[in-house]
């Protein structure tokens, strides 16, 4: 006959695994719909989900390794903007902006990850369609 405890241990095991499995579930959602994207906290391409070839027509070596505000091509006004914008999201302000490709708008939200220490680590992306 098992005990409350063992009956307890079974019940938090099956929901630590249902846990698990819907969040690779929507890691997997994510990856195959949206644009997902990783820099260093200087606004450099880091690393990019497959999607994001796909949709922009870049190849990987275009955009990995670069800066966002280079690939964007942005004039020296916009860039003078983006970096007003790129220095509120290292200060932990999430930040978002819209952007088309071909017919497909996209709402792109940049989050700011930090370290254990709360130092500033990395900054991710995630463009939706909308």
């Amino acid at each position: 006959m098992q005990t409350k405890k063992d009956i307890i241990k079974q019940h938090f095991i099956y929901y630590i695994f249902a846990a698990a499995t819907l969040a690779f579930q929507f890691y997997i959602y994510l990856s195959q719909s949206c644009i997902i994207m990783r820099y260093d906290t200087g606004g450099m391409v880091t690393d990019l989900r497959d999607l994001t070839l796909e949709v922009t027509g870049y190849k990987r070596s275009d955009i990995v390794g670069h800066y966002l505000k280079e690939i964007l091509a942005l004039t020296k006004n916009d860039m003078d903007n983006f970096d007003v914008f790129w220095n509120e999201i290292i200060q932990g302000v999430k930040k978002t902006r819209k952007f088309t490709r071909g017919e497909t708008l996209y709402k792109e939200t940049f989050t700011l990850i930090t370290d254990e220490h709360g130092r500033p680590y990395k900054v991710i992306s995630i463009a939706v369609p909308v």
